[in-house]
């Protein structure tokens, strides 16, 4: 049986559990909260500890961890997947390179099932005039982010990666970064919205990030073609015709989960991502 270990259980977790077992991993969970592994057999509280027949690990802590868990682990031979973003600077990510640290990086609207439905459809050949990015996240409470979504870093570090390396996987190009504009409460350390601009070749890409609004929860990247406007929907799993209505695809599976289970068998299948992973994390890097 192929073996894996977790490190870090948190909201992710039971998404990560649940595809892991059902692609038939063994699984050992490692989080400093004894609490939390409980009632998982042989859980561990420290990754130094993982025993050494457990090969490979999935980093899913917080991201300023991210960066001494991805080292250390290196240096035992660890096959290494990390959640995104991979590092939270560019002085990380730089000196991850300089040491040829092998590592997969997951980067979630990237795996979506509505995203493999739109690289075999037709729509894939023409290229988009125009690409705008709406991601929504209702992270805010008493006018400041929840306590418990403090250690992302920020809507713009946690957010925009995801929809960006969906365009990148669909249309494999390079992704640049223009610039970005942060909201801050007065008292809070990380933006809780953020307006980016990217280029793709001569395509600019819009990206708004909202953790702000309470009553919507949407994630969706528009593409604008000269006839017409499709929309690739995260949240509902769809791609649409803005222009005509027209939902061409639809997928009722969980989302996170269906993510996990494409990001695995992805991974089973090349093994590693860095050289593509390291470009697009270090664009996102320049505006973090």
């Amino acid at each position: 049986m192929k073996k894996i270990c977790i490190i870090g259980a948190g909201h992710a977790f039971k998404f990560q559990y649940q595809a892991l077992k059902d692609l038939g991993y063994d699984i050992l969970v490692c989080d400093i909260n004894q609490e939390k592994i409980k009632d998982y057999p042989n859980g561990v509280t420290d990754y130094r500890k993982i025993p050494d027949d457990y090969k490979l690990v999935l980093i899913s802590t917080p991201p300023n961890t991210h960066y001494e868990i991805i080292k250390y682990l290196a240096k035992q031979n660890k096959q290494i997947i990390c959640e995104k973003p991979l590092v939270i600077s560019l002085k990380e990510l730089y000196e991850l390179e300089e040491n040829n640290y092998q590592f997969y990086n997951i980067l979630h609207f990237s795996f979506g099932d509505e995203i493999e439905w739109f690289i075999n459809s037709k729509y894939k050949n023409e290229k988009p005039l125009h690409i705008k990015v709406h991601i929504n996240d209702p992270y805010i409470e008493n006018n400041h982010i929840k306590e418990e979504q403090i250690c992302l870093n920020g809507s713009y570090l946690d957010e925009t990666i995801n929809p960006l390396s969906a365009l990148k996987r669909i249309y494999k190009k390079d992704i640049f970064y223009r610039k970005v504009t942060k909201f801050m409460y007065e008292d809070d350390k990380y933006d809780y919205a953020s307006i980016s601009k990217f280029q793709m070749e001569n395509i600019e890409i819009d990206a708004l990030v909202k953790w702000n609004d309470k009553n919507d929860r949407s994630k969706y990247i528009d593409l604008y073609f000269e006839d017409y406007t499709i929309r690739l929907d995260s949240i509902n799993r769809s791609v649409i015709n803005l222009t005509t209505n027209e939902i061409l695809y639809k997928n009722e599976e969980e989302r996170m989960y269906k993510h996990y289970i494409n990001a695995i068998k992805d991974f089973e299948k090349v093994q590693n991502n860095e050289k593509e992973s390291l470009k697009l994390n270090k664009e996102i890097l320049r505006g973090a």
